[in-house]
């Protein structure tokens, strides 16, 4: 792009169009920070879809227990984004980001404290939408309405999500119960197979002989 081809993206125009957060994700989500990105429009339009599912999202948030899947989901989620935005990876942590968001759509009601977490997860990506967000849960942890608090007092009693600290992972939701390996034999893969990420290494290899055998007596 060159002003002189008159191809030049200019940020005004898309703020008025898709809101600065959708336009903030998007560029983290082109690529990677130090490489030559293609402008692509329909991921413009993705990115303002996302923003406008976190949104209608906040209707699904309840006191109710989270599922084990759910908090699974979720710590892996938060280990992935925190590694890849302290390794400026800001690409695949939005990516990350959009994949929770498709498992939080799939919710009939979500865990209260994993959408406080999730929108501490957003704040760097959608700084606007993340603080509205806050202080919707804020004033419903306050049991106030907008009507019955001022910003001066609101920045006095809440502050901002921006001076939170980062959540924290629980690394035990994050290793897999079960791990899946494939059989080769002579170069090629006979069977795969599921066992516990705890066996043993004798009890992997009883499960691949016992694999491969199955498979080789239901060819004769």
């Amino acid at each position: 792009m060159s002003k002189s081809k008159g191809n030049v993206i200019i940020p005004d125009d898309k703020l008025e169009t898709v809101g600065a957060d959708a336009l903030r994700i998007y560029v983290c989500f082109i690529g990677p920070y130090d490489a030559t990105v293609t402008w692509i429009e329909g991921g413009l339009n993705r990115c303002k879809k996302l923003v406008d599912d976190i949104w209608t999202l906040r209707e699904k948030v309840d006191d109710n227990e989270a599922d084990k899947s759910l908090v699974v989901a979720y710590h892996k989620m938060l280990k992935k984004i925190t590694g890849y935005l302290e390794s400026q990876k800001n690409n695949v942590a939005v990516s990350e980001l959009m994949s929770f968001v498709n498992i939080l759509k799939e919710q009939t009601g979500i865990n209260r404290e994993i959408w406080q977490n999730f929108v501490l997860v957003l704040a760097p990506f959608a700084p606007h939408l993340a603080e509205e967000l806050a202080i919707i849960e804020y004033l419903q942890h306050t049991q106030k309405s907008e009507a019955d608090i001022d910003w001066e007092t609101l920045n006095k009693e809440y502050g901002s999500i921006h001076k939170d600290p980062w959540p924290k992972y629980d690394e035990s939701y994050t290793v897999d119960d079960e791990v899946t390996y494939a059989v080769q034999v002579n170069g090629k893969v006979r069977a795969d197979f599921a066992i516990s990420a705890e066996a043993s290494e004798e009890e992997i290899l009883e499960k691949a002989k016992e694999k491969v055998a199955n498979g080789w007596m239901e060819k004769n």
